[in-house]
């Protein structure tokens, strides 16, 4: 009996579209977690600690750090938890903001999705009743086409 393996590829890119001036960079840091037992996958949704200006993977709307906010996407390729919680990881490929995205393959942790509402600290905030999504928009970054007709 003869077996078969067959292999779905997807060959559609995570940026569908960058503007020229898309803010990728490759010199940003993963802050140490000592009890993270997951990989950082590439895709994940990252948010930026305001003191130190390292990044973390979003996990929390509520966080009072400056990480509840989606700051970048992780593109490199998979980080092992043994890696993270053992200091910081140094040499980040993210990107930062400009470009259309697909909205299939990026990865939120802990159950939040584009449509979660960020909940501020602070009940004079303007950003109150924005999602993750609209969030995303304000540093210029879509997802999928329609996103993209909506801008206009």
């Amino acid at each position: 009996m003869a077996v078969e393996a067959t292999t779905t590829l997807n060959t559609t890119p995570f940026v569908l579209r960058g503007l020229p001036e898309a803010l990728e960079r490759s010199d940003a840091t993963l802050l140490t977690d000592a009890g993270r037992t997951e990989d950082l996958v590439q895709y994940t949704v990252l948010g930026k600690v305001a003191a130190t200006g390292k990044y973390v993977p979003l996990t929390s709307v509520t966080a009072t750090d400056g990480s509840s906010m989606p700051a970048a996407i992780y593109l490199g390729s998979d980080i092992a938890a043994a890696d993270i919680s053992a200091g910081d990881v140094t040499g980040l490929h993210i990107l930062e903001g400009d470009a259309l995205c697909d909205e299939g393959k990026l990865v939120l942790e802990n159950s939040l999705t584009l449509a979660t509402t960020w909940a501020s600290s602070d009940a004079t905030t303007v950003y109150d009743t924005m999602t993750i999504r609209d969030l995303f928009k304000r540093i210029g970054i879509r997802f999928n086409d329609v996103d993209y007709i909506e801008r206009a």
